[in-house]
């Protein structure tokens, strides 16, 4: 007989990813590791989606933030907020409630 798998503590790993500033990770954590190990991903690319929606939650966050403190008029807000950067205007827009 296999001995039985050790269980995860997902409260400390949440704990430790709150305590290094990743709160969208930490947020998300439950939900990435159920849909990683359902789909059999490698721990690398876990690892690298986790740090992925971190990534686009702080700049979504970002953009949120200058548009409302720009002061600015929508149109305006999206071009000054964005500039050729068309990832980022799609993030502003779809804050923004466009799409």
């Amino acid at each position: 007989m296999s001995a039985p798998k050790p269980r995860v503590d997902l409260d400390a790993t949440r704990e430790r990813l709150l305590r290094l500033g990743l709160a969208h990770a930490a947020e998300q954590l439950g939900e990435r590791i159920t849909a990683a190990v359902k789909d059999s991903v490698s721990p690398h690319r876990f690892l690298d989606e986790l740090l992925e929606a971190e990534f686009g939650a702080r700049e979504e966050r970002r953009v949120k933030t200058s548009l409302r403190l720009s002061g600015l008029p929508l149109g305006l807000q999206l071009t000054a907020a964005c500039g050729d950067d068309a990832r980022v205007l799609h993030a502003a827009v779809r804050i923004a409630g466009l799409l």
